[in-house]
């Protein structure tokens, strides 16, 4: 009996060269997918560290406010700033205590006796810390306390 040469012809275990191919070409696109997604966690890592630091800063310059009695008795007259856009150094008089960070700004909008009668000892403080971005754009924390006058009877 003869067995034809298609019987015989034994396939070699193994993948083919194009086989190979295609699987390096799905696994190039899925690992180019992660690295855009680990470099978008990066990004997002870093601001989170910026907003975290720049709410900090709000936080210190609403206290040294508050403790001092600033909102009441302001001894540079420099505090208050009279529009949003107004732009200052942290430390900036009178709060020579706050941090020196040169990548941050500030803003202070203090409002006396926002309310009637024995609410008229009530000042509102918004302290507003501005960065930038690495791409250049302004970002903002605004943080709102109140503060009544400690030297008010």
């Amino acid at each position: 009996m003869i067995l034809s040469s298609d019987r015989c012809r034994r396939v070699a275990p193994g993948y083919s060269l194009v086989e190979i191919l295609i699987m390096l070409v799905v696994v190039t696109i899925a690992l180019l997918g992660l690295m855009g997604s680990f470099a978008y966690g990066v990004r997002a890592n870093a601001q989170a560290q910026k907003t975290a630091t720049a709410t900090g800063y709000a936080s210190q310059v609403m206290d040294i406010i508050r403790t001092n009695n600033y909102a009441w008795i302001d001894p540079s007259g420099n505090l208050n700033d009279p529009s949003a856009a107004t732009r200052k150094a942290l430390n900036a008089a009178p709060l020579a205590m706050a941090p020196a960070d040169a990548g941050y700004t500030r803003n202070v909008e203090i409002t006396q006796g926002i309310g009637a009668g024995y609410k008229g000892n009530i000042a509102r403080i918004k302290v507003r810390i501005f960065w930038r971005t690495d791409a250049g754009a302004e970002k903002i924390v605004e943080l709102v306390g109140f503060s009544t006058d400690l030297a008010a009877p």
